[in-house]
């Protein structure tokens, strides 16, 4: 149950405290006294989405605080999220005109989804425009679930069919690749055939470019080979007689002085090295001869090569990358096949789990939408809808087949309504009038909020439309429905009005020369003006006195 809601720096709101007791709490004042701010501040400490421009102008931040008391039901549920409350709990949020807005359980900062959570079943909310969003089919399911407490299977569903949708996604991908792969497929098995069967080796060009200068130059090489042949050893005066010579006095002129050996001997030396030289040379020019057959081919080979470094990266180091790499993706491809293969079996499996997943929500949808029903036209006759034609429609969504799976299973759910027993059921925003929603609205509210057991149940303006002895009627189920639990109502009608156990009254003072938002909590005598005031407006006549004396009198007799 809400005890206390303390509200600072929001809208027009200056600082506030209200109290609230059990039962049934009504809430009233002038239009744009600021009661819907009321209302806003439970939503924001709730966990909802805040708007910055709700802070009061010159303020840095709004804060938002309430104090629940807690059943053992309600404790039992923080438990299980890691809170150990004792039979209280004080929810505070602070929200900065710039920034994030901070939020706190019992002084321990959580995260306003976590508040939500921990909150759901505890405080039911339903604004102003909840008439509006019962008439569009949207809506219709998740009142539904909620009603039937199909919500947290709902979300597991969302998390199955996240899995499969993801699938499904991989599947394309790799569909698609498959696709453009083929036509690459075939080029690259192409490239990397004609680089295999051109069979390159690092540094061949450089080595073939050498023998071609050797086979075009074979003449010129004979003929510079045998010159050499002949100065370091064939012709008269050769290198190798005139070092010989030099040799053969040095060693006769060592006799005469020991330091000229070395030189002696290193001549020696270098008539060996020249022989050597000599013979390497006569090697050589042996093999020195034309030969046209190798020189096409050499020739062909180097086109080859020239050919393969133009188109495939200029160096035949090169061109063993892009062999490399074209072997590579196209080991892609044939295991891209596999990954195929094992996706669309994934798929298979996560659409067969979700369908069947699905059908079961459509056979528990079924049997919620006939208690709902049930529950539903339970108070459609103190509602004055007794003789009004209601249905929960739950239709399989067209077409059939793996594109009919949405989030949220494989249904349609609509609300028909026929006003006259005899009129054809129609959909609901189409045919009910403003009253007749509100009251439908009621209905609803009271069987989804009786499944689901909210402690608190807060109304925000939900008689919109309504009047006359159609409000009473409302009024009647607002206070039966605070006999098991808390009920805040933010009203306009004095039928309304009346029921309540608790009745606050929500103005605009001037306080430093700025309007704020003031609330008092009205006692008998003040009540009765509250309530002639709502009839009459304004000018209060002892007409309107007597009237709201007597709907006081009625209710609380």
């Amino acid at each position: 149950m809400l005890r206390e809601l303390y509200i600072r720096n929001l809208g027009i709101v200056d600082e506030l405290s209200v109290s609230f007791v059990p039962g049934l709490n009504v809430i009233t004042g002038e239009t744009g006294a600021g009661k819907s701010l009321i209302a806003t501040a439970i939503s924001l400490v709730l966990g909802q989405r805040r708007f910055p421009e709700l802070v009061r102008t010159g303020a840095d931040e709004a804060e938002v605080q309430a104090l629940l008391s807690l059943t053992d039901k309600a404790r039992a549920r923080l438990e299980q999220m890691g809170y150990s409350p004792e039979h209280e709990v004080l929810l505070r949020r602070v929200m900065p005109a710039k920034g994030r807005s901070r939020t706190f359980l019992d002084g321990r900062p959580v995260t306003a989804k976590l508040l939500q959570d921990a909150l759901r079943g505890i405080i039911g909310l339903f604004g102003q425009h909840a008439q509006r969003e019962l008439a569009s089919p949207e809506n219709h399911r998740e009142i539904l679930d909620g009603f039937g407490g199909l919500t947290p299977k709902v979300e597991a569903f969302r998390e199955l069919f996240e899995g499969f949708k993801g699938a499904a996604q991989r599947l394309r991908e790799l569909q698609g690749r498959a696709a453009l792969a083929e036509e690459k497929r075939e080029l690259l098995s192409f490239q990397a055939k004609e680089i295999g069967d051109a069979a390159p080796a690092l540094g061949e060009d450089r080595a073939l470019e050498e023998e071609r200068k050797r086979l075009l130059n074979v003449e010129k090489l004979t003929a510079g080979v045998g010159e050499c042949l002949g100065l370091l050893y064939e012709s008269p005066g050769a290198s190798r007689e005139l070092v010989g010579e030099a040799q053969r006095r040095l060693s006769g002129l060592a006799e005469l002085d020991a330091g000229l050996k070395d030189q002696a001997g290193s001549l020696a030396s270098v008539g060996a090295e020249l022989e050597e030289t000599y013979h390497q040379l006569r090697e050589y020019a042996s093999r020195l001869e034309p030969d046209p057959v190798r020189l096409e081919q050499v020739e062909e080979r180097l086109h080859l090569l020239a050919r393969m470094k133009k188109k495939y990266g200029g160096s035949l180091e090169r061109v063993l990358e892009f062999q490399a790499r074209a072997l590579g993706e196209l080991d892609g491809f044939e295991s891209l096949s596999e990954n195929i293969a094992t996706a669309r079996k994934e798929k298979r499996t996560l659409l067969e789990k979700a369908t069947a997943r699905a059908r079961y929500l459509t056979k528990e949808r079924r049997a919620a939408a006939k208690r709902l029903l049930g529950e539903a036209k339970q108070g459609f006759g103190p509602l004055g809808l007794g003789g009004a034609r209601f249905e929960v429609a739950v239709e399989p969504l067209e077409p059939s087949g793996e594109e009919t799976l949405t989030d949220t299973g494989l249904d349609r759910v609509e609300f028909l309504f026929s006003a006259n027993p005899k009129e054809e059921l129609r959909p609901l925003g189409i045919v009910a009038s403003g009253g007749e929603l509100s009251r439908l609205f009621l209905a609803l509210m009271s069987a989804v909020a009786g499944a689901a057991s909210p402690e608190s149940l807060v109304f925000d303006e939900v008689d919109i439309g309504v009047g006359g002895k159609s409000a009473q009627m409302v009024g009647q189920k607002l206070k039966h429905l605070s006999v098991s639990r808390q009920v805040i109502c933010i009203t306009h009608l004095p039928q309304i009005a009346c029921f309540g156990e608790s009745h606050l009254l929500v103005s605009k003072v001037k306080r430093r020369g700025r309007n704020v938002v003031a609330v008092k909590s009205l006692g008998p005598e003040a009540r009765v003006k509250e309530v002639a005031r709502m009839l009459a407006g304004e000018k209060i006549t002892d007409a309107s006195l007597m009237q709201a004396r007597a709907l006081l009198k009625g209710e609380r007799g």
